[in-house]
């Protein structure tokens, strides 16, 4: 190990991922960069994951372990607490990093002032489905804009594609001046994040694709709800700014929620949305119907059960 390059803190939050686990893990203890500490926090995970750790990586990793289910942010949180680095470089565990992004990261962080807090980088999204990642590839989300509060708008309206919590390399003094994760968040933990830190410092990219953000599943409908409440009712003041402004980041969340009413098969709820909602781009005209056709598919599955019952 290194001691003339700044520590890095890998922070990997998991909950029953002890299949997907070790490919995250295998790819922090793969990077180039060769000062880290590789901190795997479990959520009470139930699956062996536990096992697992002690087994294969008991020399390796640093491993915590909450006393019951807390959910992704305060597994975050207690992964950054517990965290020496200068900077602390996030890993959700069904993601994995190539082998340099620490390092390009770090790299483009160490040449900028302090008053860039962070870094994200470009990467691939692997689809469950492959229609939609046929259209991830042909109509790919605008990303690699640089700077501070200039990118609020860009964020609240869903216009560039910053990877996600996998994406991130922080300033480990930002994040403890933040508070860390907001840990009533289900979903939305990133966003949420991110529209503080622009509001306290830059955002830095690095035009290389580093990592692979895997699909992994669909998140439950109620946290999706009740995160989407919460994210309008924490950021009022800069949604109702914005709007005044001319952005519509109300319509773009009524699509959002649309789409996954539709996809949990309920219709009445995804057209109420739906009718109030803008799109961020054209390809988000054909999330939706794909959506559309998963909610008709798990309806005429329902109705097959109760005919066989």
């Amino acid at each position: 190990m290194s001691t003339s390059l700044p520590l890095v803190s890998v922070v990997i939050p998991t909950y029953n991922r002890k299949d997907l686990l070790p490919t995250a893990i295998e790819s922090a203890l793969a990077q180039t960069y060769d000062n880290l500490e590789i901190i795997v926090v479990d959520d009470c995970s139930t699956d062996g994951t536990q096992e697992l750790l002690k087994e294969r990586y008991a020399t390796e990793v640093r491993y915590l372990r909450h006393d019951e289910n807390r959910g992704g942010s305060a597994a975050r949180n207690t992964g950054i607490e517990a965290a020496s680095g200068k900077y602390i470089a996030l890993l959700d565990s069904d993601d994995e990093w190539l082998p340099r992004k620490v390092e390009k990261q770090v790299d483009r962080l160490e040449e900028l002032s302090k008053d860039w807090v962070a870094a994200y980088c470009d990467y691939h999204q692997t689809r469950r489905s492959w229609l939609i990642e046929t259209f991830d590839n042909i109509f790919p989300r605008t990303s690699g804009q640089e700077g501070g509060t200039e990118l609020i708008e860009d964020l609240l309206t869903k216009q560039f594609a910053h990877g996600g919590s996998s994406s991130l390399v922080i300033r480990t003094a930002t994040l403890e001046a933040l508070g860390g994760f907001d840990e009533r968040f289900q979903r939305h933990q990133d966003v949420e994040l991110l529209l503080r830190l622009l509001q306290c410092g830059k955002l830095a990219y690095v035009d290389e694709e580093l990592f692979r953000k895997h699909d992994s599943g669909n998140p439950a409908l109620e946290d999706v709800v009740s995160s989407d409440e919460l994210y309008r009712e924490q950021f009022s003041s800069l949604i109702n700014e914005y709007e005044r402004r001319g952005a519509d980041i109300t319509g773009i969340h009524n699509y959002r929620l649309a789409k996954y009413y539709f996809r949990n098969g309920l219709f009445r709820k995804g057209y109420q949305n739906l009718r109030l909602a803008s799109y961020p781009e054209f390809r988000d005209v054909v999330t939706v119907l794909l959506a559309i056709l998963k909610g008709t598919k798990l309806k005429t599955t329902e109705v097959r059960s109760r005919v066989v019952e």
